[in-house]
């Protein structure tokens, strides 16, 4: 089997495991490209939950299967929340991605 098939049979493995868990992926993104990351995730399987501040993040940590912070467009809340929502996600063992757009 040749490089370029063991990774697409890879990105297929992967795509069927997010299938199969239907992950909660909590996103703090811009209201911008909002609505194309929750749609991006539902497409691929996962449930998206825009969850933006900062009282409620620590909490939904507890639950989300992972955390997505974009960038995009920024306040000092905003920056607090995303702070504190990454710090506990690596607390928690979790994943989560930064998206510096």
């Amino acid at each position: 089997m040749g490089a370029s098939q063991d990774v697409v049979g890879g990105v297929t493995a992967s795509w069927q495991r997010v299938r199969e868990s239907k992950p909660l992926v909590h996103c703090m993104t811009n209201f911008v490209s909002m609505d194309i990351i929750a749609n991006t995730l539902l497409a691929v399987g996962a449930a998206p939950a825009m969850v933006m501040e900062a009282e409620e993040v620590v909490e939904f940590a507890g639950v989300a299967s992972a955390l997505l912070v974009n960038t995009g467009t920024l306040s000092a809340p905003a920056v607090a929340a995303m702070r504190l929502a990454a710090a506990e996600y690596h607390a928690l063992g979790k994943p989560w991605v930064l998206d510096p757009v």
